[in-house]
């Protein structure tokens, strides 16, 4: 750690890393996690170290992983870095009233269910509402209506999509503006909540079978991980 640490600060002021980012990138990257457990193993399949041995320095090489990590985010996170919100924003936050919802369709059971919240929300604290579709094509259409226009089963399932939505929306006397995207779903959705400024993301849960789940999690699990806003999963 200590050979670690006397390579890695001395870079990151090199390149002019304030003293509290210099800080916490060193403590990051001072752990021997990968290389200490190989050595280690090394030695016990070698007859070099016994059991009891291994067992110790493998509890070691953990620790040298675990407190670096936990006094760099207590002490030295550099907090300045992360986004800040406008302040209106921020005082509708605080307000706990959305000024502005962002709902990603996707078409499923969920997303339909998730709809008629963001209907309810929009009508019961008169927000402004907006719809996002993602079709995950190899190029940008320049607006809805080019996305329309395409053939096959994706151009119709969209365009089902829309005109359901827009059903409901009247049916619920809440204007509904609406956005079709290509790209990256969750990419896509949270750059445009992002954009828009939203207070708040409605999404649907998603429909994965668990292992999936377990192995790579839903597209609904990486949305509320990386959106800015707060996010409403519905179910």
């Amino acid at each position: 750690m200590a050979t670690k640490f006397a390579g890695v600060f001395p870079a990151t002021k090199l390149f002019g890393s304030p003293n509290k980012e210099a800080m916490y990138t060193t403590l990051l990257m001072s752990t021997g996690l990968t290389f200490g457990t190989i050595a280690s193993l090394f030695g016990r399949s070698h007859g070099i170290i016994d059991s009891s041995q291994y067992s110790t320095l493998v509890a070691a090489i953990i620790g040298t992983a675990i407190i670096p990590t936990i006094v760099a985010n207590t002490l030295f996170l550099p907090t300045h870095l992360l986004p800040r919100l406008e302040p209106e924003m921020a005082l509708s936050r605080r307000s706990g009233v959305p000024g502005r919802i962002l709902y990603a369709n996707d078409g499923s059971d969920d997303a339909l269910r998730a709809l008629a919240l963001a209907l309810a929300l929009a009508k019961q604290n008169n927000s402004e509402l907006h719809m996002v579709s993602v079709n995950k094509i190899g190029y940008a259409p320049q607006s809805s209506e080019q996305m329309m226009q395409g053939t096959g089963a994706a151009s119709g399932r969209f365009r089902g999509v829309l005109q359901h939505a827009h059903a409901m929306a009247e049916e619920s006397q809440v204007q509904l503006h609406t956005h079709v995207v290509a790209g990256h779903p969750v990419r896509s959705v949270v750059d445009l909540a992002a954009e828009l400024n939203v207070e708040l993301l409605v999404i649907g849960a998603g429909g994965r079978s668990t292992l999936y789940e377990r192995l790579v999690g839903t597209r609904a699990d990486r949305i509320v991980r990386h959106a800015q806003c707060p996010v409403l999963v519905v179910k």
